[in-house]
């Protein structure tokens, strides 16, 4: 960058955010940045008094290949406009809700975009910064930089997870939770709710989304949705429920038992310990007495 005063004026400037003095650095040459910078400068000149302070932040804009290197560099300065320039797929849209992911990571983008995805979507060249909410991280989005997807793919698949495994390390990660039962509690008419596996293990279910319904009752789910966090509170923003199957009869058969030996022979005393062929009804199988 480049600056200019008044001819037999000299410049004094800071990138640290103070005040500039005599003190300063004398400008001499171009300034040369490599992150989001705040540049402060007068100007000087002998008889006259100093010039009012000017003040210009530059915003540097990094294109990264993967979600992990842009979310750590936005992350380290969080003032910093960040650009993705590989591809990452859709996991899920609604309303200002877009989860992403790449090989490398996950990335939750939020604000109002005019685009709408499906699950399956490639998309580039995206830009925001990043921030942390309630221990939350998200991308704060710069709307005008989501474009039309760029190719398709596969919609990516849930990660099966068991609700004791779950940490504030998978935040914004697409999981679901096998044969989980839904509790609700209504406090001052507000409902909360929390699922519960077959290890009574619990993690919060916030309903995020107004289009999706959280069912109650005694029935088990399988439940997919994107893990959160909210200060200290591990939660799931579900996105469905699905009744979980069950065993709904066995057939057991009232015919005898008949056993042979691997030869074929039939055993009319088995002895206990030994390796037998069992009948029964319809039904061979190879079993030890």
């Amino acid at each position: 960058m480049t600056l200019t005063a008044a001819e037999g004026a000299k410049i004094y400037y800071t990138l640290d955010g103070t005040n500039p003095t005599e003190e300063s650095t004398l400008y001499e040459a171009p300034i040369v940045i490599s992150a989001t910078t705040t540049v402060k400068a007068i100007a000087v000149e002998e008889g006259k008094r100093n010039s009012a302070g000017a003040t210009a932040t530059y915003t540097l804009e990094v294109a990264y290949n993967t979600l992990a290197e842009l979310i750590a560099a936005g992350l380290a300065d969080k003032e910093a406009t960040v650009k993705y320039a590989g591809n990452a797929t859709v996991a899920y849209q609604n309303g200002k809700y877009l989860f992403l992911q790449d090989e490398s990571d996950v990335l939750l983008a939020y604000g109002a975009i005019e685009q709408t995805y499906a699950p399956g979507d490639v998309i580039s060249g995206f830009a925001g910064k990043m921030t942390v909410y309630n221990k939350l991280t998200e991308m704060n989005v710069d709307a005008a930089s989501f474009a039309a997807p760029v190719s398709k793919v596969e919609a990516p698949a849930p990660v099966t997870m068991d609700i004791e495994n779950v940490t504030a390390a998978d935040a914004n990660k697409f999981i679901r939770l096998n044969s989980v039962k839904v509790v609700a509690t209504t406090v001052d008419d507000k409902t909360s709710y929390t699922l519960i596996d077959a290890k009574d293990a619990e993690i919060i279910a916030f309903p995020r989304f107004e289009d999706v319904t959280i069912p109650t009752g005694d029935k088990t789910y399988d439940v997919d949705g994107f893990v959160s966090v909210f200060k200290n509170d591990i939660q799931i923003f579900p996105i469905s429920f699905t009744e979980a199957a069950g065993v709904s009869e066995i057939e057991v058969s009232d015919a005898p038992a008949i056993w042979y030996n691997l030869q074929g022979q039939r055993v009319a005393n088995p002895a206990k310990g030994q390796l037998l062929i069992k009948v029964q009804g319809e039904k061979a199988e190879k079993v030890i007495f």
